[in-house]
């Protein structure tokens, strides 16, 4: 019981080596610098694109249902509009801190972070 706090920290541990080692390789591939705020900057975009495209998504299957009920629950529809009312907002202002840095700094946009992050989304959006 007290061991069950070494695999979580270790796991954190790992993937935190496994950024680390990602960075100072790109780093040296590249020549461009990627930081730690471009990765979890990154990753917490990816996380809102799909919890919001899941909150869109499901209110638009509830306005399109041509009267075939797959799933009638208001926690369903709760779930959705909270994703799609809170999530929106916060891709729009991730997106707009994105641009900002793009402007900012023109190699950003050719960076594997961005690159790593279009890279999942896309695989992403194409399993879905």
């Amino acid at each position: 019981m007290i061991f069950g706090w070494v695999i979580p920290l270790l796991v954190l541990g790992l993937i935190i080596f496994g950024f680390r080692r990602l960075l100072v390789s790109a780093r040296q591939r590249t020549g461009t610098d990627v930081s730690i705020r471009q990765v979890f900057q990154y990753i917490i975009l990816f996380g809102l694109v799909l919890i919001s495209g899941t909150g869109v998504s499901g209110l638009l299957g509830r306005v399109l249902d041509t009267g075939r009920v797959v799933a009638e629950s208001r926690t369903d529809l709760a779930r959705n509009l909270t994703f799609a009312i809170v999530g929106l907002p916060l891709v729009y202002l991730f997106i707009r801190w994105t641009t900002r840095n793009f402007a900012a700094d023109p190699q950003e946009r050719n960076g594997i972070a961005w690159q790593g992050y279009l890279t999942l989304t896309s695989i992403t959006t194409l399993s879905l």
